[in-house]
């Protein structure tokens, strides 16, 4: 098994991505959407047995398999049917914060937490929704409650420590995550924030340290959330095979993750997940050109998504093509002003080769 530890950083732009659907114009916002044409036959038998039924199942198995418009209508049918269940409006806040909506998400959340004011997930998740839009105020009341809610729990602290670097409050940042670790020692994203925030202070020592323990860490502890568990138990053939695949790619195997890509791909040349995770795993291969060439066909796909030329840029730094790679890290911060990680590397490169 070939260690993935070399690049950790570049895998933190990944694992979670997700291709979007287009909303079926002109329809009965209470209908069932007709099926899109090409699903595999084992989801299209689940869809099919389902329609007509209970209407949060049937979005659970639309947002498993990623049919992002037809699960958002039912998720909404579901919440008006039950206006007391905070199940339903969280799950479609945790579907649009996952694809890169956290206003729509900060929406739903908001409804999911007054109806559900004890469900810790739903306070994490609108904690992220209102930092990813820059309502800083609106964050950390979130994660405060959170924190109220488990202080035993490394989550809320994580969430604290991220709302404080924005602040530019490195000693309150520095503390909530220390916490953090206290509580959960291999919480690898607030080792590497640690590791930010020292360098960023300074303190080289403190930061090489924290740099080495996250790339000692395996992957971030899962946040116990039972709600979008059952979403994921209802997952099909591709969709099953792309969670095994991203599961290998955290643990290392980078064998197992590039054959479960590949066959992916195969029936889905188009899958924007698949390819971006695919080009990560010939990177970690030090497979370069093999790596160029997924990330460019992302960004063919999807050009407005950062995600594809943060991964090009690190791509295009290893082979020493500074130049490129800042023309793309320019355009990450462009689509996403938030993305610290590309305005930090951005800052490293200068006009100088690294």
């Amino acid at each position: 098994m070939t260690s993935v530890r070399p690049i950790a950083l570049l895998l933190l732009l990944a694992l979670h991505l997700a291709c979007s659907n287009p909303d079926s114009a002109g329809q009965d916002p209470r209908a069932d959407p007709p099926l899109p044409e090409g699903l595999e036959p084992a989801v299209r038998a689940a869809l099919e047995a389902a329609r007509g039924g209970d209407a949060g199942d049937l979005a659970r198995l639309y947002h498993a398999n990623k049919l992002f418009a037809h699960a958002r209508r039912s998720y909404e049918k579901a919440s008006e049917s039950d206006p007391d269940e905070g199940e339903w409006p969280y799950l479609l806040g945790a579907m649009e914060l996952n694809r890169g909506h956290p206003r729509e998400a900060a929406v739903a959340l908001e409804t999911a937490t007054r109806r559900s004011p004890d469900y810790l997930p739903a306070w994490i998740r609108l904690g992220r929704a209102h930092l990813d839009i820059g309502n800083i105020d609106a964050a950390r009341r979130a994660f405060e409650e959170a924190t109220r809610l488990a202080p035993g729990s490394p989550w809320p602290l994580l969430g604290l420590g991220r709302v404080a670097r924005t602040e530019d409050n490195p000693a309150r940042a520095i503390e909530h995550l220390q916490r953090a670790i206290q509580i959960e020692p291999q919480l690898r994203t607030a080792h590497y924030l640690l590791a930010q925030i020292y360098r960023e202070v300074g303190d080289t020592e403190r930061s090489t340290r924290s740099l080495s323990a996250f790339r000692d860490s395996g992957a971030d502890p899962e946040l116990q959330d039972p709600w979008l568990r059952a979403v994921e138990q209802r997952e099909l053939g591709d969709q099953s095979i792309l969670k095994e695949a991203a599961a290998a790619l955290v643990a290392g195997d980078l064998s197992g993750a590039e054959r479960r890509y590949v066959d992916v791909l195969t029936r889905h040349p188009e899958d924007y997940g698949a390819l971006l995770n695919l080009g990560i795993v010939y990177f970690a291969q030090r497979r370069l050109d093999a790596a160029e060439r997924q990330f460019r066909r992302t960004i063919d796909l999807r050009a407005d998504d950062p995600h594809g030329h943060h991964a090009l840029a690190r791509c295009l730094l290893a082979t020493s093509r500074v130049d490129e790679a800042r023309t793309h890290l320019r355009e990450v911060v462009r689509l996403d002003p938030g993305n610290r990680e590309a305005a930090d590397l951005l800052s490293q490169i200068g006009s100088s080769t690294p």
